[in-house]
Parts: C-alpha cells; sequence; structure tokens
C-alpha cells in the first residue's frame, strides 16, 4: 500500500527537512493523516499540542481515527508518543478504543504498530460489546479490532438486555475472540457459571451472535464437570444450548445424585 502523508508544512520542515536541525519544537492544533492508493482517507491523527524532536512526536490530548469500509474505529489517550519513522504509536492515561458497530475498550496503555497492523497493551483492559464485557490482563489485536486474544485472568459476562440473569465465564487464559466469526476460544482451567448452575472444564468455545448480545451455545471438552444443586456430572465433552437450556453430554458421562436429606418433621 502506498501511503501519502499530509501534514503541515512547517511539521515536514522540522522533522525531515534539509538544513533544518532543532532539537525540539512545539505546535499546537497538530494534525496528521494517511491516505490509501485509491485515495480514501486510511486514518489521521490529531492533538491539542505536539513536541517535536528528531523522529519522535509527544502529542498531548490526541485522537486518532482510523477508517475501514464498514466502520470507523476512534482512539483517545491523554498522551500519544508517535515514532515517525517507524509508524509505532505509544499511548498512555485514559485509553479509550471506540468503533461505530458498538464496541468499546478501556485500558491505561497501548502499543499501535501501523505497519504490522497490531495493537497490544500488558495492562489490564476492559472491552464491551452488545450485552458482552470482557476484563482481562494483557490483549493483543490487529487494528480493526476483528480479531483479539486477550492474555490471562480473563473474566467474560453475557447480561441479558430483558431480565437480570446473567452468565459469566472465567479463565486461567488465554482466551481468543474472532468477531467476524462470532466465537470466543477459553484455553485454561474454563468456569461457566449463571444461576442455572456451574460448568468446569480445561477449555471451551463458546458461540454468540454476531452483534454480541446473546450466547448460542456453549462446547466445552476435557474433564466437564457440570454442577447442579447438589449433583454433579461427569464427561468429557458437553454441549449448552443456551435458547433450549439443554446440555448434550458425550464421552462416558455420568451422574452422581447427593439425595437430601429428610426432615423427621416431614
Amino acid at each position: 500500500m502506498v501511503l501519502k502523508s499530509i501534514v503541515f508544512l512547517l511539521l515536514f520542515s522540522l522533522l525531515g527537512g534539509e538544513g533544518f536541525v532543532f532539537s525540539q519544537q512545539t505546535i499546537k492544533g497538530f494534525y496528521l493523516s494517511n491516505f490509501q492508493s485509491n485515495g480514501t482517507k486510511d486514518w489521521e491523527l490529531k492533538g491539542r499540542e505536539a513536541k517535536v524532536y528528531q523522529n519522535l512526536v509527544e502529542i498531548f490530548d490526541m485522537e486518532a481515527k482510523y477508517f475501514r469500509k464498514d466502520r470507523m474505529i476512534d482512539i483517545k489517550a491523554d498522551k500519544g508518543k508517535l515514532n515517525r519513522e517507524r509508524m509505532r504509536t505509544y499511548l498512555e492515561d485514559n485509553v479509550k478504543i471506540r468503533s461505530s458497530d458498538g464496541l468499546s475498550l478501556f485500558t491505561n496503555s497501548l502499543i499501535w504498530l501501523k505497519n504490522a497492523n497490531l495493537i497490544n497493551t500488558q495492562d489490564k483492559v476492559v472491552l464491551t460489546k452488545g450485552t458482552m464485557t470482557i476484563e482481562a490482563q494483557g490483549m493483543q489485536a490487529n487494528t480493526s479490532l476483528e480479531k483479539v486474544d486477550f492474555k490471562k485472568d480473563v473474566k467474560i459476562k453475557f447480561s441479558k438486555e430483558d431480565a437480570p440473569q446473567m452468565i459469566t465465564i472465567d479463565c486461567k487464559g488465554p482466551l481468543e475472540i474472532n468477531y467476524k466469526k462470532g466465537e470466543a476460544i477459553f484455553k485454561s482451567q474454563v468456569i461457566v457459571e449463571s444461576e442455572e448452575g456451574k460448568m468446569i472444564a480445561d477449555r471451551a468455545i463458546v458461540y454468540f451472535t454476531k452483534d454480541s448480545k446473546s450466547i448460542e451455545r456453549i462446547v466445552a471438552e476435557g474433564n466437564v464437570k457440570i454442577y447442579r444443586g447438589a449433583n454433579v456430572t461427569f464427561a468429557q465433552k458437553a454441549t449448552y444450548l443456551n435458547e433450549e437450556k439443554k446440555i448434550i453430554l458425550e464421552g462416558r458421562p455420568r451422574l452422581i445424585l447427593f439425595p437430601q436429606k429428610v426432615s423427621s418433621k416431614d
């Protein structure tokens, strides 16, 4: 992709113009944008103020917009540092990402690698879309946020719009989410809880609607244990169908019943 940079003439002369060498310059109302070869805007970056060094631009009250065919992604932070040569941006303090299709992400720091089409952070992140909320420690995603990998200590919640019931899924991590496919892959020590009971498994795949408003089904595999009241069910694979509220067990399923004690007064 051939990118054309548009920026104030003054900024170009400060950053790379021959005969100009400054240790630092301050620019009010900083603005930088790039276009694709077909003339459509790829992204833009602006800030209230910028301090310009040789290959580094320090931006205050930064806002970036990333334009895709089907949506626009808005990124904000109190501070940003742009390496012009590597097209690497480091964001810190109150980092917020919102997309026009309803996805929101909050964290304290973020690295945006434009040429690699990646964003990542080691800090705690909170992501919401539809009725889905995800909390995790560390994240990596493509810039369009269509595929997101959460690193560890992952918790995901699905709340119902018309009822207070909530499904919560925890795992040690990692968790991979593909929004285009509508699936989330949990890879270690998975715990699924709702008011109907609790399910534990080595790993699980959650299939959700494209608008992320509800779960369609959960497929859990490996040492599956399902707790309902005092009763426990064991299996190697369990498929939970959310709409039917039904569980299909595979792989030597067995049920252990713990009868309730009957009072002598009954």
